[in-house]
């Protein structure tokens, strides 16, 4: 709201002071100088978009900004649909104003956060072996890490022409637990936290803070999740640390999040007995197809109206 005042917006105010919703906005923008914190950069990638149209330049400036590859991927589909933004090194952007956008012809890529969840599975469950359609490695998208991820941990990987012709992931049964720095790839919490079980010793997930502002603050809320099914973890500011725990099935509440409700049931696949996630419609955000999928590569996991 503050930068939308500083780009000229007649006003931008929570409707009960605190700044959350519901808010009022009244504009046009105009453009001019802004600056935002980069801790989340669901912020800047709105104003990077709206910035080519409006009448006059637009100067924006980023301290420290996390999440570089959704800002990549922003900035490629400016240029796709024929805008122009000057960026210097992720900290200082300029646009120029009075720009046009035009129609483009693209084939989407396949959604690589959505595909973590089906690696992540696949990775723990022993003797799985799924071979994902339709993902491209050399995608600026971020989460494309998670093949290396489950790789370093112990998982067979075989990427088949940059992962057009398929990427096959299968279970060695064994993981280890590893580093890993989740600057850029903030929602991977949850599902990270569920594999981190998984691994033998400890698995320490850093950089996390941009996840405690998401649906919901991830790593508190996974870490509660996971602790009713007898994870061992622990949870600093900006750092998650997740021990081997042999899980076992509980009521699980998915707090409307759908990373959590999904990562929450790929836990459930692991965990002895059975497994209740609230909140399971909520999957259908990012990942509509997630149930079927997982019942179609065989996990047991059902529907039910009420827990």
């Amino acid at each position: 709201m503050d930068a939308l005042k500083s780009l000229g917006a007649r006003e931008a105010i929570s409707s009960r002071g605190d700044g959350k919703p519901p808010v009022i906005i009244r504009g046009p923008l105009k453009g001019g100088y802004t600056e935002l914190p980069g801790i989340n950069s669901q912020w800047l990638t709105p104003l990077l978009i709206v910035a080519p149209l409006l009448d006059r330049d637009t100067e924006i400036k980023v301290s420290n900004l996390m999440e570089k590859p959704y800002i990549k991927m922003t900035l490629d589909w400016i240029e796709r649909c024929g805008g122009k933004v000057e960026n210097e090194g992720y900290e200082y952007f300029r646009i120029r104003g009075g720009q046009e956008y035009r129609g483009y012809e693209y084939t989407i890529p396949g959604d690589w956060e959505s595909a973590c969840f089906v690696i992540a599975a696949t990775a723990m469950i022993e003797g799985s072996e799924v071979t994902l359609m339709g993902l491209d490695t050399r995608d600026v998208q971020g989460d494309k890490v998670v093949i290396d991820i489950v790789k370093s941990m112990g998982a067979e990987v075989e990427i088949k022409n940059h992962g057009l012709d398929g990427i096959r992931v299968a279970s060695t049964g064994h993981l280890e637990g590893i580093e890993i720095d989740c600057r850029d790839i903030p929602d991977a919490i949850p599902y990270l936290a569920v594999l981190g079980t998984a691994a033998k010793g400890k698995t320490v997930l850093r950089n996390i803070a941009p996840s405690r502002l998401k649906e919901t603050d991830r790593p508190a809320t996974i870490k509660m999740e996971l602790e009713k099914m007898g994870a061992k973890i622990e949870l600093r500011e900006n750092e998650m640390i997740i021990y081997n725990s042999r899980l076992r099935g509980a009521v699980i509440d998915g707090h409307m999040d759908h990373r959590i409700v999904m990562a929450a049931s790929i836990a459930g696949l692991i965990a002895e007995g059975v497994t209740a996630v609230s909140d399971a419609q909520y999957h259908i955000k990012s990942f509509p197809t997630f149930y079927s999928v997982i019942k179609g590569l065989g996990g047991n996991i059902m529907r039910v109206e009420e827990l």
